[in-house]
Protein backbone atom coordinates (compact mmCIF):
# COMPACT_ATOMS: atom_id res chain seq x y z
CA UNK A 1 0.00 0.00 0.00
CA UNK A 2 2.28 2.91 -1.27
CA UNK A 3 0.72 6.10 -2.69
CA UNK A 4 1.21 7.97 -5.49
CA UNK A 5 4.75 9.92 -6.09
CA UNK A 6 5.47 13.35 -7.64
CA UNK A 7 9.43 12.11 -8.82
CA UNK A 8 11.68 13.62 -11.33
CA UNK A 9 13.73 11.25 -13.78
CA UNK A 10 17.33 11.02 -14.09
CA UNK A 11 17.57 10.27 -17.56
CA UNK A 12 15.18 10.07 -20.59
CA UNK A 13 12.34 7.37 -19.83
CA UNK A 14 10.05 5.82 -21.95
CA UNK A 15 6.17 6.17 -21.16
CA UNK A 16 4.97 2.52 -22.16
CA UNK A 17 1.40 1.02 -22.88
CA UNK A 18 2.35 -1.74 -20.08
CA UNK A 19 4.27 -2.46 -17.06
CA UNK A 20 7.36 -4.19 -19.10
CA UNK A 21 9.55 -3.44 -21.84
CA UNK A 22 7.39 -4.79 -24.15
CA UNK A 23 4.92 -2.35 -24.04
CA UNK A 24 4.27 -0.27 -26.95
CA UNK A 25 6.15 3.27 -26.29
CA UNK A 26 3.42 6.17 -25.96
CA UNK A 27 6.20 9.10 -25.67
CA UNK A 28 9.51 9.92 -24.10
CA UNK A 29 9.93 11.48 -21.23
CA UNK A 30 12.66 13.88 -20.53
CA UNK A 31 15.50 13.78 -18.30
CA UNK A 32 14.42 16.06 -14.98
CA UNK A 33 11.17 16.07 -16.16
CA UNK A 34 8.25 16.15 -13.28
CA UNK A 35 6.33 12.91 -13.28
CA UNK A 36 3.12 11.91 -11.09
CA UNK A 37 3.71 7.96 -10.64
CA UNK A 38 2.44 5.27 -8.63
CA UNK A 39 3.70 3.15 -5.75
CA UNK A 40 6.68 0.50 -7.37
CA UNK A 41 4.86 -2.65 -8.72
CA UNK A 42 6.72 -6.00 -7.68
CA UNK A 43 8.00 -6.12 -10.83
CA UNK A 44 9.76 -2.26 -10.66
CA UNK A 45 7.47 -0.36 -13.00
CA UNK A 46 5.64 2.26 -11.96
CA UNK A 47 2.06 3.45 -13.18
CA UNK A 48 2.90 7.04 -14.50
CA UNK A 49 1.19 10.11 -16.00
CA UNK A 50 3.21 12.66 -17.97
CA UNK A 51 1.79 15.30 -20.61
CA UNK A 52 -1.75 14.04 -20.76
CA UNK A 53 -1.33 10.49 -21.12
CA UNK A 54 -1.27 7.93 -18.28
CA UNK A 55 1.21 4.65 -19.01
CA UNK A 56 3.63 3.05 -17.40
CA UNK A 57 7.30 3.79 -16.61
CA UNK A 58 10.56 1.63 -15.23
CA UNK A 59 11.41 3.25 -11.32
CA UNK A 60 15.37 2.48 -11.77
CA UNK A 61 15.33 6.35 -13.14
CA UNK A 62 13.37 8.26 -10.58
CA UNK A 63 14.40 10.06 -7.34
CA UNK A 64 12.87 12.79 -5.42
CA UNK A 65 9.69 11.25 -4.67
CA UNK A 66 6.91 12.48 -2.44
CA UNK A 67 3.38 10.75 -1.45
CA UNK A 68 0.01 11.77 -2.97
CA UNK A 69 -2.48 9.06 -1.70
CA UNK A 70 -5.55 10.26 -2.28
CA UNK A 71 -4.46 10.25 -5.97
CA UNK A 72 -3.36 6.59 -5.40
CA UNK A 73 -6.52 5.77 -4.43
CA UNK A 74 -8.14 6.37 -7.62
CA UNK A 75 -5.46 5.20 -9.94
CA UNK A 76 -6.88 1.50 -9.97
CA UNK A 77 -10.35 2.94 -11.70
CA UNK A 78 -9.23 4.46 -14.74
CA UNK A 79 -11.27 3.90 -17.50
CA UNK A 80 -13.99 2.51 -15.53
CA UNK A 81 -17.37 4.03 -16.64
CA UNK A 82 -19.21 6.94 -15.85
CA UNK A 83 -23.40 6.21 -14.88
CA UNK A 84 -24.93 8.73 -13.24
CA UNK A 85 -25.70 7.55 -9.68
CA UNK A 86 -22.48 5.31 -10.13
CA UNK A 87 -21.14 4.85 -6.73
CA UNK A 88 -18.33 1.95 -7.69
CA UNK A 89 -16.70 -0.21 -7.79
CA UNK A 90 -17.06 -0.64 -11.48
CA UNK A 91 -18.73 2.45 -12.44
CA UNK A 92 -19.26 5.95 -11.08
CA UNK A 93 -20.63 9.45 -11.15
CA UNK A 94 -17.89 12.55 -10.01
CA UNK A 95 -18.84 12.61 -6.52
CA UNK A 96 -19.69 8.67 -6.30
CA UNK A 97 -15.90 8.57 -7.42
CA UNK A 98 -14.82 11.00 -4.80
CA UNK A 99 -16.64 9.25 -2.11
CA UNK A 100 -15.29 5.90 -2.84
CA UNK A 101 -11.92 7.17 -2.74
CA UNK A 102 -12.59 9.41 0.55
CA UNK A 103 -14.12 5.87 2.42
CA UNK A 104 -10.89 3.56 0.91
CA UNK A 105 -8.56 6.41 2.99
CA UNK A 106 -11.28 6.34 5.93
CA UNK A 107 -11.75 10.25 5.58
CA UNK A 108 -13.72 11.36 8.86
CA UNK A 109 -17.37 11.40 7.67
CA UNK A 110 -17.01 9.22 4.55
CA UNK A 111 -18.47 6.31 6.26
CA UNK A 112 -21.31 3.75 4.99
CA UNK A 113 -24.08 6.22 6.11
CA UNK A 114 -22.97 8.83 3.57
CA UNK A 115 -24.10 9.39 0.11
CA UNK A 116 -22.22 10.69 -2.75
CA UNK A 117 -24.69 13.69 -3.06
CA UNK A 118 -24.42 14.92 0.40
CA UNK A 119 -21.21 14.66 0.77
CA UNK A 120 -20.29 17.10 -2.82
CA UNK A 121 -23.23 19.16 -1.09
CA UNK A 122 -20.89 19.23 2.33
CA UNK A 123 -17.94 19.97 0.65
CA UNK A 124 -19.38 23.24 -1.44
CA UNK A 125 -21.15 24.76 1.43
CA UNK A 126 -17.96 24.39 3.75
CA UNK A 127 -18.76 21.99 5.56
CA UNK A 128 -15.79 19.82 5.33
CA UNK A 129 -13.14 21.77 6.53
CA UNK A 130 -10.42 23.00 3.98
CA UNK A 131 -8.90 25.92 2.20
CA UNK A 132 -9.97 27.18 -1.22
CA UNK A 133 -6.82 27.97 -3.53
CA UNK A 134 -6.70 29.00 -6.57
CA UNK A 135 -6.57 26.19 -9.64
CA UNK A 136 -2.55 27.46 -10.24
CA UNK A 137 -1.90 26.75 -6.74
CA UNK A 138 -3.79 23.32 -6.35
CA UNK A 139 -1.80 20.53 -5.22
CA UNK A 140 -1.81 16.99 -6.06
CA UNK A 141 -5.18 15.68 -4.60
CA UNK A 142 -7.21 18.69 -4.37
CA UNK A 143 -10.24 18.67 -4.77
CA UNK A 144 -12.28 20.55 -7.84
CA UNK A 145 -15.13 21.97 -8.51
CA UNK A 146 -16.76 22.86 -11.75
CA UNK A 147 -20.15 24.73 -11.55
CA UNK A 148 -22.10 28.35 -12.46
CA UNK A 149 -23.80 30.75 -10.47
CA UNK A 150 -27.61 30.47 -9.24
CA UNK A 151 -30.24 32.60 -7.61
CA UNK A 152 -31.96 31.31 -5.02
CA UNK A 153 -34.39 32.92 -2.60
CA UNK A 154 -33.23 36.23 -4.51
CA UNK A 155 -29.69 35.37 -3.57
CA UNK A 156 -26.96 35.08 -5.89
CA UNK A 157 -24.30 32.11 -5.16
CA UNK A 158 -22.56 29.83 -6.78
CA UNK A 159 -23.80 26.33 -7.43
CA UNK A 160 -21.30 23.40 -7.98
CA UNK A 161 -22.36 20.77 -10.13
CA UNK A 162 -19.03 18.32 -10.87
CA UNK A 163 -16.48 17.61 -8.89
CA UNK A 164 -12.85 16.23 -9.86
CA UNK A 165 -9.41 16.15 -8.27
CA UNK A 166 -6.01 17.85 -9.26
CA UNK A 167 -3.04 15.88 -11.16
CA UNK A 168 -0.97 19.08 -11.41
CA UNK A 169 -2.73 23.07 -11.75
CA UNK A 170 -3.38 22.12 -15.55
CA UNK A 171 -4.43 18.39 -14.94
CA UNK A 172 -7.64 16.80 -13.01
CA UNK A 173 -8.66 13.47 -12.48
CA UNK A 174 -12.25 12.33 -12.03
CA UNK A 175 -15.60 11.02 -13.19
CA UNK A 176 -15.51 12.84 -16.53
CA UNK A 177 -17.79 13.35 -19.87
CA UNK A 178 -21.28 12.28 -18.18
CA UNK A 179 -24.73 13.98 -17.06
CA UNK A 180 -28.40 13.49 -15.80
CA UNK A 181 -29.15 11.11 -19.25
CA UNK A 182 -25.88 8.97 -18.85
CA UNK A 183 -27.60 5.91 -17.23
CA UNK A 184 -25.89 3.24 -19.11
CA UNK A 185 -22.49 1.72 -19.53
CA UNK A 186 -23.51 1.67 -23.50
CA UNK A 187 -24.71 5.95 -23.37
CA UNK A 188 -21.34 6.32 -21.51
CA UNK A 189 -19.31 4.64 -24.39
CA UNK A 190 -21.81 6.84 -26.95
CA UNK A 191 -20.12 9.87 -24.99
CA UNK A 192 -16.78 8.88 -23.76
CA UNK A 193 -17.70 9.25 -19.96
CA UNK A 194 -15.55 7.32 -18.24
CA UNK A 195 -12.94 7.92 -15.47
CA UNK A 196 -10.11 10.02 -16.65
CA UNK A 197 -7.42 12.84 -16.62
CA UNK A 198 -8.32 15.81 -18.36
CA UNK A 199 -6.87 19.34 -18.80
CA UNK A 200 -8.75 21.57 -16.20
CA UNK A 201 -9.95 23.48 -18.24
CA UNK A 202 -11.81 20.64 -20.75
CA UNK A 203 -15.14 21.59 -19.56
CA UNK A 204 -15.14 24.98 -20.95
CA UNK A 205 -13.90 23.48 -23.75
CA UNK A 206 -16.61 20.80 -24.45
CA UNK A 207 -19.29 21.56 -22.40
CA UNK A 208 -19.63 18.52 -20.66
CA UNK A 209 -20.22 17.14 -17.20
Amino acid sequence: GGSVLVTTTTANLNLRSTGSTGGSILLEIPKGASVLVGAKQSTGWHRAFYKGKAGWVSGYYLKDVTPVAFIDAAFPHLGKWYIIGGNGPDTFDCSGLTLYVLRTLKFPGSGPDATANAQMYKFRTGEWKGRKVAMKDAQPGDMVFYGYWKTENGVRKQHASHVTFAITPDWVMGANGGYQATKTIADAKRVGANVRIDAENYRRKKNQS
